[in-house]
């Protein structure tokens, strides 16, 4: 029985191995037939296209041989200047010799991928060549001579007469020659189309009859079996387990059927587990689901109370401080007393401070607004020397206390832009603020305001940490937070500063550009800022 099973197996593997042998029999007839008549092919293509080259460089040598032969002959011409002819016929020469060098390269080209007597022709143009270059050169010569001689035009009329009635047979024969061999090349390749076309005939024609030789004794009844197994298969994956093949034969396929069989009866014991499965699954997602919606709501509202906070305890101590700035205002605008010096100090300062904080409040105001979706950006004149200045002297004495100190360094004149004064007070306030949070003490952070062509360029320098480079490309991106200088900063919970992402979006709306990296010769971070000006602006520093 086991003895009449592997060779009722073997039926099957022989059977494929035939095929497969047939297949490999015809594949590599073919690819020889194909490789071989490729080659042959490209080799008189690659011949004819070398000929066709060939003969437009000779017209092209003939063409300016001509140009050459015109310019010669008004270059000797008893009124001609001598001077003016003689650049003329230079100038005539060049195009020619370097066509000669061109035919000269092409012909060692045809000389070395020819053999026996084709390399021996190629040879032999390639000596033509060279004697209607040394006649040219002789040409040459002799026209050179007969313009330093002023009297001596019929000699040089005389040269071009002896030069045109030598090559010019040399120049037409070797023309001939090329449009030969080209015609040549066409008549091989013609010819070699016609017996593949003949062989590729027949070869197709025993391709056919044996393909359906195979097919009927071999192929046809093993296709049957395998459309009914694969037609099982589809019906198994559409959910009807209970169907069933009918085993025929006595090999390799027949034994797959019977196991395919087996399957669809383990497949329909194991459904009903799998949908008991599934219902468990399906209820715990459910609750899982409900859990994340109930966190997220409240998620929600907790943003939405924070946010509500930050906006109203700002409008809460803008009122007081409006009061308080007003009283200030009035008894500074009364007339000088004796004995009220010190009053009107006090009065200065506290003025002073009340409108440092009213800055404040109002920074408050638009990062409330701004995380509301709500952004109004003003635009009227401003100068920018003037923001830098204010923005500047808003962080001196906050830098003072961390012990950092801040060096301002702007052009002469008026920077004038179109603006808002509030949002990019805030925004090089909030790059300052990063960069005195992440400076040592005892180091110095410097802000450069110059004129480059039609653009302000704002740079602030500081000698802190630096940051991750794997961290620079991500750092104008919302809610980024990594290691480093000012991206760690912008994070930090002290003060109303904005995030980079906003103060990209705010000079971007300006028409700016905003970026930032690590210092090249030293610790610490450069943020640049490019602004758009008005009017021109002088390039005169000053420090501050």
């Amino acid at each position: 029985m086991n003895g009449s099973r592997v060779s009722q197996l073997g039926s099957l593997r022989t059977r494929v191995l035939l095929l497969l042998l047939s297949a490999a029999v015809i594949s590599a007839i073919s690819a020889a037939l194909l490789t071989y008549g490729l080659t042959s092919s490209q080799q008189l293509v690659d011949k004819a296209q070398a000929a066709q080259i060939r003969i437009e460089t000779y017209l092209v040598l003939a063409s300016r041989l001509s140009e050459y032969r015109d310019a010669a002959s008004a270059a000797i011409a008893p009124q001609a200047n001598r001077e003016l002819a003689r650049k003329q016929i230079n100038q005539a020469y060049e195009p020619v010799r370097r066509t000669f060098t061109r035919l000269l390269s092409l012909n060692v080209l045809e000389v070395d991928s020819e053999t026996g007597d084709d390399k021996s022709a190629a040879a032999t143009k390639g000596l033509n060549l060279s004697r209607m270059k040394a006649q040219f050169d002789n040409l040459h010569r002799s026209m050179g001579s007969a313009l330093a001689e002023s009297t001596s035009a019929a000699s040089g009329q005389g040269a071009l007469n002896a030069f045109g009635i030598g090559i010019s047979p040399i120049l037409f024969q070797a023309i001939d020659n090329e449009r030969q061999l080209s015609a040549t090349m066409h008549r091989r390749i013609a010819s070699l189309r016609e017996r593949f076309i003949a062989i590729a005939i027949a070869l197709v024609s025993a391709t056919v009859l044996l393909s359906l030789l195979i097919y009927f004794r071999f192929g046809l009844p093993l296709l049957r079996r395998i459309a009914e197994t694969v037609q099982g298969a589809e019906a198994i994956a559409e959910g009807k387990l209970t169907t069933r093949l009918n085993p025929t034969g006595h090999d390799e396929l027949t034994d797959l059927m019977r196991r395919f069989n087996m399957m669809a009866g383990s497949l329909a014991a194991r459904e009903d587990v799998l949908k008991t499965a599934q219902r468990d699954l399906q209820e715990t997602v459910d609750r899982q689901t409900a859990d994340l919606r109930q966190a997220n709501e409240k998620l929600e509202k907790i943003d939405t109370n924070r946010r509500r906070f930050f906006s109203d305890i700002s409008h809460e101590l803008r009122t007081p401080l409006t009061v308080v700035q007003g009283e200030a205002e009035y008894n500074l605008n009364a007339k000088a007393r004796p004995g009220v010096a010190d009053m009107r100090q006090s009065f200065e300062t506290i003025l002073g401070r009340v409108q440092e904080l009213r800055r404040r409040v109002d920074d408050m105001l638009r990062v409330a607004r701004s995380e509301s979706g709500r952004l109004d950006l003003s635009s009227t004149r401003i100068d920018l020397n003037q923001v830098v200045g204010d923005a500047v002297g808003d962080e001196t004495r906050p830098a003072k206390r961390r012990g950092v100190e801040l060096k301002l360094a702007a052009v002469s004149g008026e920077l004038a832009i179109l603006g808002d004064y509030d949002w990019l007070r805030q925004v090089l306030g909030g790059l300052i603020v990063n960069a005195v949070k992440n400076s040592p003490e005892k180091t110095l952070i410097r802000i450069n305001v110059s004129q480059q062509l039609e653009n302000a360029v704002i740079t602030v320098e500081d000698q802190g940490r630096g940051i991750d480079p794997d961290s620079l490309p991500h750092v104008f991106e919302r809610f980024t937070r990594a290691g480093g200088d000012n991206l760690q900063a912008e994070t930090e919970g002290d003060g109303f500063g904005i995030g980079l992402n906003l103060a990209k979006w705010v000079i971007e709306e300006h028409s700016g550009s905003i970026s930032l990296g690590n210092n090249v010769d030293g610790p610490g971070v450069t943020v640049h800022v490019t602004l758009p000006l008005m009017s021109g602006s002088i390039d005169q520093d000053k420090t501050t």
